[in-house]
């Protein structure tokens, strides 16, 4: 049964919109403002890391202390995706030469992936045209049936349904790059540190 969390009451930072706190939050931490969301450049850039790059960081910096605190004390083990997009270690150089990616225009807003754990399925990245999209560690757009009904080829994997592609937590993860704060480890359950299975994507890429 899904918990009921406390929702953190908003919070004015100077120079930091609602809208921006807000989407920095995930939608989940702060309020949706009143009038609604009205910084799109700031939401463009969570889909879109690369568009208003240096503005979304310049408000992510801004307000991190504040929006770390807050959603370290309701979700221990995980952080924000705006902490993921600039904060999180960055991927290695031997990481990105063996992708073909060390001389992309997105090289270096590409964090360390989670540790894929197991499970069938490739990202679409892999095999198609697309820029690398990362979701919290984890590769956003995955290949389904319907891609392989277009563009059938036998080295090409979609999701299992009885064997997903599985990654470990981001509790895992933090642990692993020394990255969870003091006291913050005993605040978990031996669930935080399962691995995470990765579903089905619908048809704009999004993982259900």
């Amino acid at each position: 049964m899904p918990t009921k969390r406390r929702r953190v009451e908003r919070n004015i930072i100077e120079g930091i919109s609602e809208t921006a706190m807000h989407v920095m939050g995930d939608g989940e931490l702060y309020p949706e403002p009143e009038g609604g969301l009205d910084d799109w450049e700031l939401l463009m850039s969570v889909g879109y890391p690369t568009v208003c790059w240096e503005e979304s960081r310049r408000k992510w910096n801004a307000a991190r202390d504040r929006i770390l605190k807050d959603w370290i004390r309701e979700r221990p083990g995980t952080r924000p995706s705006f902490w993921w997009i600039f904060d999180a270690p960055r991927m290695s150089a031997q990481d990105l030469e063996r992708n073909g990616w060390d001389a992309s225009f997105f090289s270096d807003h590409l964090a360390a992936p989670r540790l894929r754990l197991g499970g069938v399925g490739d990202p679409k990245f892999e095999h198609f045209a697309y820029t690398p999209t990362f979701r919290c560690g984890v590769p956003a757009e995955w290949i389904d049936a319907s891609d392989l009904e277009e563009h059938p080829d036998p080295d090409v994997r979609a999701i299992d349904p009885i064997d997903p592609p599985r990654f470990e937590s981001q509790a895992a993860y933090l642990k692993r790059q020394g990255l969870l704060q003091p006291g913050e480890e005993r605040r978990l359950k031996s669930a935080a540190f399962e691995p995470e299975v990765i579903g089905s994507a619908d048809p704009d890429g999004d993982l259900q």
